[in-house]
């Protein structure tokens, strides 16, 4: 008679050990999916960044290739064409100026890629016996070899979500002879 009373205690046992192992469970299921989440959304920028620099090295290509044909111009020894700049005359930091068509050159249409191009040096002799030897375009020859310009080249490139890389290089060319 008196295990009636007994069992009835132990009823209510089972069922608060099965609500907190419920809660416990539904803590766990709402942390999986807040860490997906986060790690969903780390993917992405990391997605958006990837963007911005193949941009920024597409507009570097660009610009090397605007170099090899217009070095000769007259656009590094004036000012007034928009991201081509004369010696010592480019925005200081590129991190902070501002990427329009008035302070540089657009790739893209949509002007995700864009570049600025500074005379750096010009009129540079490389050492005569530089490994970058410019003159026969033989690597590894030894010189004397001819004057170059540097160019800096700074390039920016932009993803959506304001995801935005600059690279900056420099461009030697040798000076045409006239």
């Amino acid at each position: 008679m008196r295990a009636f009373p007994l069992r009835q205690r132990s009823r209510g046992a089972a069922l608060v050990t099965s609500l907190i192992v419920l809660g416990v469970l539904m803590l766990m299921g709402v942390s999986a999916y807040v860490l997906s989440k986060t790690q969903f959304k780390l993917a992405g920028n990391v997605q958006f960044q990837t963007l911005a620099l193949t941009d920024a090295e597409n507009a570097l290509s660009q610009a090397e290739l605007w170099i090899n044909t217009h070095a000769n111009d007259d656009a590094f020894t004036k000012s007034g064409t928009p991201g081509i700049y004369p010696k010592n005359t480019a925005p200081a930091d590129p991190l902070t100026a501002t990427w329009d068509d008035t302070t540089s050159v657009k790739v893209d249409a949509d002007g995700n890629q864009r570049y600025m191009i500074e005379l750096y040096i010009d009129n540079r002799v490389l050492p005569t016996a530089s490994i970058a030897s410019l003159c026969n375009n033989t690597y590894g020859a030894p010189g004397p070899c001819p004057a170059v310009n540097v160019y800096r080249i700074t390039t920016r490139g932009a993803s959506r979500l304001g995801a935005a890389k600059v690279v900056q290089s420099l461009y030697a060319l040798p000076i045409a002879i006239k």
